[in-house]
Order: C-alpha cells, then structure tokens, then sequence
C-alpha cells in the first residue's frame, strides 16, 4: 500500500512538471514571436532573448526532474 502511495505522489509530481513545462514551451514560442516582429530597437529584443535563456533553463530543470522522478518510479 505504501509503495502505491510513493507512486501516486511521484505521478503527480510528474504531471506538475509536465504541466510547468509545457507552460514554459509556450512562454518560448511566444517570446520567438514577438522576437520575430520587432525591429532592430536592441534593448527590446536583448530583454526578450533573456527572457528566452531564463524560460529555457526552467524548462531544462524541469525536464531533469523529471528524468529522476521516472528512475525512482523504476
């Protein structure tokens, strides 16, 4: 029963992620739009490609969660 338990959080720590993850793909795809539409004024898209690095290294943490909450349920 108690393993059951361990695996039922487990699950829904992955789904969590899952679900910040894909959040955070979408916070991408939406900054590369608004990258694409500006103009060459610099400050604006040096602002959007750090938001860009700082949605990245979210979405590599999560993932790499992820990857140690599927060995543990192994």
């Amino acid at each position: 029963m108690r393993n059951d338990l361990l695996v039922s959080d487990e699950n829904k720590a992955i789904n969590a992620l899952i679900h910040d993850l894909k959040n955070n793909l979408m916070s991408i795809k939406g900054y590369l739009y608004i990258l694409n539409r500006q103009t060459t004024d610099g400050k604006t898209v040096a602002d959007i490609r750090k938001k860009i690095d700082i949605a990245i290294s979210a979405v590599a943490k999560q993932a790499d969660e992820i990857g140690k909450l599927v060995t543990k349920l192994r």
